[in-house]
C-alpha cells in the first residue's frame, strides 16, 4: 500500500494552456495533516510565451478545500485512494488521487458513493485519461 505521504509535495499539470501570447500551468499542492486526510491546493504557473517554456511567474498556490480519503488500494502499476474533497466554501465532492508512478498523479471526480469503486475501474479511468490533464514532479 502507498502511504498517504506519496501524495505530499508540490505538482505541475503536465499540459499547457495557451491564452494569447501568455501560456499557463496548473499547480497542485498537497499537505497531508493526518494519516488520511490532507489540505488541497491549487495555483497557476504563468509563462510569457504561448509554449509553456522558460521562466514563469507562479500565482498563488490557494486552498481549496481538505481531501478525506476513506480506503485505498495498489498493485505493481497503480496506487489509488478513494475519499471526498470538502472545499472552503462547504461544498464535497468525491474524490479518487491516482498515482500510475511516484512521479504522476491524476485526479478523477467522483460521487459519493464512488461510481468507480474498485483499482480496475481507476485503472481503466485513468487509461482513458488525456497524458496532459495528470500532474508530475
Amino acid at each position: 500500500m502507498t502511504a498517504i505521504s506519496a501524495l505530499e509535495g508540490d505538482w505541475v499539470q503536465k499540459g499547457c494552456i495557451t491564452v494569447g501570447v501568455q501560456s499557463f500551468k496548473k499547480t497542485l499542492r498537497a499537505r497531508t495533516t493526518g494519516q488520511a486526510t490532507l489540505d488541497y491546493y491549487e495555483g497557476v504557473l504563468v509563462f510569457a510565451g504561448n509554449d509553456c517554456a522558460g521562466a514563469s511567474q507562479l500565482v498563488g498556490p490557494s486552498k481549496l478545500g481538505v481531501v478525506r480519503f476513506a480506503r485505498s488500494d495498489a498493485n505493481p502499476a497503480l496506487a489509488a485512494r478513494w475519499g471526498e474533497l470538502h472545499t472552503i466554501t462547504g461544498t464535497r465532492s468525491g474524490a479518487i488521487w491516482a498515482l500510475p508512478s511516484a512521479r504522476q498523479l491524476c485526479l478523477l471526480g467522483d460521487e459519493i458513493p464512488s461510481s468507480r469503486p474498485s483499482l480496475s475501474a481507476v485503472a481503466a479511468s485513468v487509461a482513458n485519461l488525456p497524458a496532459d490533464n495528470c500532474f508530475v514532479r
